[in-house]
C-alpha cells in the first residue's frame, strides 16, 4: 500500500470496521473519523 494513510469515516460501523480491519491486514496506515471515542477505544 502507498505510504500516505487512509482516512475512514464511521470507522465503528458496519462498513466502516470491515474496511478498516482490511486495510490495516494490507498494511494500510488508517485515521478512523469516529461520532463516539469510546466506542472507538473498545474496538482496539
Amino acid at each position: 500500500m502507498a505510504d500516505a494513510p487512509v482516512l475512514v469515516f464511521g470507522a465503528t460501523g458496519g462498513q466502516g470496521s470491515a474496511v478498516t480491519e482490511a486495510l490495516l491486514g494490507r498494511g494500510a496506515r488508517v485515521r478512523a473519523l469516529v461520532r463516539d471515542p469510546e466506542r472507538a477505544a473498545a474496538r482496539r
